[in-house]
């Protein structure tokens, strides 16, 4: 199931939730105030990562976005943070993956945001009832700058720049005009690779769910693959043999890697999860 978004606007709540997560739906308006608003993310498993496509309005505000989780009592720090978003100090100032590590003193619970009773609720989500989700609080230092846009959150396992590493004829302006009249990078194809990779790795019963993959890099390889292999199929017949070869080296890819998954339910890389214990994903 996709990710609730909720962004609360002086604690009025809007649910973006099939907004944020249609990459084609456009893009979103936020006015963000530091001493009022947030991005609340809830999940039916926790998560350490996501990417963030910013919109047409960047933020270039200086500022140093805060993560935090729902503990069952109030929002706790996360121990570690890297945000991919921050440019030139400035948080939202670009797309770019956010990264995280929950606290090992602290717990994350999952938790209706109002209780049955309607007697307790999550702090800042208790005008909105979404049962049972792990929550994420995303809020900011500074405000910053006045309708900035998000278009999509969700999860990709690379980027133009892993995609350039390996098949920089895609990157070419001919080949991209050629896809699409203006196209200026492969986020689209590198969202249908990631759909394609986590139904693969459900399909072999080595996950459950996506937000169970720990280590995004494990699967940046089987990624560039799938994406040149649906670039090379929407060029039609005349890239057919770069397909199949792009198509074969995404199997042996996937099939090689040894993604970190989590097992225990708490976006931690265990040591026990950090050792491959299922051989080869196809075989």
């Amino acid at each position: 199931m996709k990710k609730r978004i909720i962004y609360s606007n002086n604690t009025v709540l809007s649910d973006l939730t099939d907004e944020l997560n249609n990459f084609h739906s456009g893009e979103t308006d936020i006015t963000f105030v530091a001493a009022e608003d947030a991005i609340y993310i809830g999940s039916n498993l926790p998560f350490n990562h996501f990417y963030c496509k910013m919109g047409s309005t960047v933020n270039v505000e200086t500022s140093v976005m805060t993560v935090t989780l729902w503990d069952g009592e109030t929002w706790q720090a996360v121990a570690e943070l890297n945000d991919g978003t921050e440019l030139a100090g400035a948080t939202f100032g670009q797309s770019g993956y956010i990264e995280f590590v929950p606290d090992k003193n602290e717990n994350w619970t999952r938790e209706d945001t109002v209780d049955a009773d309607d007697t307790e609720s999550i702090t800042g989500l208790g005008n909105v009832k979404i049962y049972d989700k792990y929550w994420v609080k995303i809020t900011a230092s500074a405000d910053l700058t006045v309708n900035l846009t998000i278009a999509w959150i969700g999860q990709i396992f690379s980027n133009d720049d892993d995609l350039d590493s390996e098949y920089p004829e895609l990157l070419e302006t001919s080949i991209m005009s050629a896809i699409k009249s203006g196209k200026t990078s492969y986020q689209e194809q590198a969202v249908r690779a990631a759909t394609l990779i986590i139904k693969d790795l459900k399909r072999k019963n080595i996950i459950l769910d996506k937000n169970q993959i720990l280590v995004r890099e494990d699967l940046m390889l089987p990624s560039v693959s799938k994406i040149a292999e649906i670039t090379y199929s929407i060029l039609g017949d005349d890239y057919n043999d770069n397909k199949t070869v792009a198509k074969k080296e995404y199997i042996e890819r996937l099939g090689s890697a040894f993604p970190i998954i989590d097992t225990n339910k708490n976006a931690r890389v265990d040591v026990v999860e950090s050792t491959p214990v299922f051989g080869n994903l196809f075989r």
